[in-house]
């Protein structure tokens, strides 16, 4: 059990209250977990137009409250989890332009479902798995994509005497949908129900190894932007917001 409440000042009557339940269901099942979580707090005072920004005054605005429901199931003998998180949404304030500040008067729900697994693909090679399904009410002020996964296909060994390796690909995606765009100008990001963006997968390749006390960590991003479009390089970006490429190759060390 959690909480938090605020009794004077600007956050007068915000509070968070989180409850939290852990049982071993059997050494075969596994774990179960029961959450719960409702925040009721006052609007990011950026909503307030407090400040020189060209920002459009929205008004008085009420309190938002966000109730979250959530279980958990863990497998450890499969090496899986399941999960699934409800969110129960009243008076979102959100930016629904440039500069126009909007609060949404119905409520609205979100639901995520995931599976986390490690699948064990023979000797030192593995596939970490983590999927989720998200879905939305229908006049839900928030766009997300329906489907988003994230892959990981490893070959983790200890090689010789003192040698540590984990190497492979991270493979991420996720479904069409229509991605907030971007105010430059408050550095925010904003509803639009115009654009869809589509994507490749972003594919990064890593090497990570460990010597005794030397580690070091490599990684390779963006592979998925190859393309012969333009000429033979890394030049084809998917989009973070409409207009908004991201990082073409990049290289971490």
């Amino acid at each position: 059990l959690f909480g938090e409440f605020y009794g004077a000042g600007r956050n007068a009557g915000d509070y968070s209250a989180q409850a939290k339940l852990r049982t071993l269901l059997s050494k075969k099942l596994g774990y179960l977990e029961l959450g719960f979580h409702n925040v009721n707090r006052t609007p990011s005072s950026i909503y307030e137009n407090r400040t020189g920004f060209p920002i459009a005054n929205a008004g008085s605005l009420n309190k938002e409250n966000t109730i979250q429901l959530s279980a958990q199931l863990e497998f450890p003998r499969y090496r899986m989890q399941l999960s699934g998180h409800y969110f129960l949404v009243s008076n979102y304030t959100y930016m629904s332009g440039f500069n126009e500040i909007t609060q949404a008067s119905a409520l609205f729900n979100l639901l995520r479902i995931g599976l986390n697994k490690d699948f064990a693909l023979g000797n030192s090679w593995h596939w970490y798995l983590d999927l989720y399904l998200q879905l939305t009410t229908g006049n839900a002020p928030v766009n997300v994509p329906l489907i988003y996964t994230r892959n990981r296909f490893a070959y983790e060994a200890k090689l010789f005497r003192n040698l540590n390796l984990s190497t492979g690909f991270d493979v991420r995606f996720l479904t069409a949908y229509k991605a907030d765009n971007y105010s430059p100008v408050l550095g925010q990001f904003f509803l639009q129900e115009n654009q869809q963006i589509s994507m490749r997968p972003d594919i990064a390749a890593y090497v990570n190894f460990r010597i005794r006390g030397f580690t070091a960590f490599t990684r390779f991003e963006n592979l998925n932007t190859l393309t012969f479009k333009y000429g033979f390089g890394f030049k084809d970006a998917n989009l973070a917001a409409p207009n908004y490429p991201t990082q073409d190759l990049h290289f971490r060390l």
